[in-house]
Parts: structure tokens; C-alpha cells; sequence
């Protein structure tokens, strides 16, 4: 089902993919515990395809959903972390919130000290 909605995605068919995003999220919050990353993955699929139709407000409501799975769930460098975190402040910028976007952003820089030196050979 999130294959077939992700194919529809793909192919910028919007309105096929949403409902069955929907019906994945559905299945997944029966399956699972509200705080798997599961739900998270399905809360930021919906989210993508608000976003693609230009629906920013339903798109970062379910990204902030999402990231809140994320936090209690994930690690901060966790791949989907990454890419929900990314897609929120995309959203967030869409919407004239600069200063939501750039807290958002700030946490997708690697933490430590500014100017440590790279391993050679590093680029």
C-alpha cells in the first residue's frame, strides 16, 4: 500500500497517493505503539504530498507530528530524522517562518568544536 502511494507520488499523482497514505498511516497506528517510527515514516509521507500540493499548514503540522516520534525514537543522525527535519524547514521557509526554519535547521549541523580539523585525506 505505501509502495503503490509512493509510486503515485513519484509520478506526481497527488490525489491517488494521498488517500492511500492515509489508509497506511491508519493500518500503522493500529499496529503499532503511537511513538513507533513507523507512524513517524507515514506522518512524513502525508506530509510530503500536502507539501507537493502546496497545502504547507497540514504539511508541517504532520512533519512537526512526525518529529516528535523522531525525538523519542531515533538519534539525531538518524536518516529520517534528517530528511523530516530537512522537508519541515522547507515547509517552514514556504511559509515566511525564517526563524522556526533556522532552529530547525540548526539542529541538522554536526555537533563539536568550529574549525576542528578534517582527517587527511577527507574532503
Amino acid at each position: 500500500l505505501n509502495n503503490l502511494a509512493g509510486l503515485y507520488y513519484a509520478q506526481r499523482q497527488y490525489a491517488k497517493a494521498q488517500p492511500l497514505f492515509e489508509r497506511a498511516l491508519g493500518i500503522r497506528e493500529k499496529a503499532f505503539r503511537p511513538d513507533h517510527p513507523s507512524i513517524g515514516f507515514s506522518l512524513g509521507n502525508l506530509a510530503a504530498v500536502h507539501s507537493a500540493q502546496g497545502q504547507y499548514e497540514q504539511a508541517a503540522a504532520l512533519y512537526r507530528k512526525a518529529i516528535g516520534i523522531y525525538d523519542q525514537t531515533l538519534k539525531p543522525d538518524d536518516p529520517d530524522m534528517i530528511t523530516t527535519l530537512r522537508a519541515y524547514a522547507g515547509v517552514l521557509r514556504k511559509l515566511n517562518r525564517t526563524d522556526e526554519a533556522e532552529k530547525i535547521e540548526a539542529r541538522l549541523k554536526p555537533p563539536g568544536p568550529v574549525g576542528f580539523p578534517r582527517p587527511s585525506g577527507s574532503q
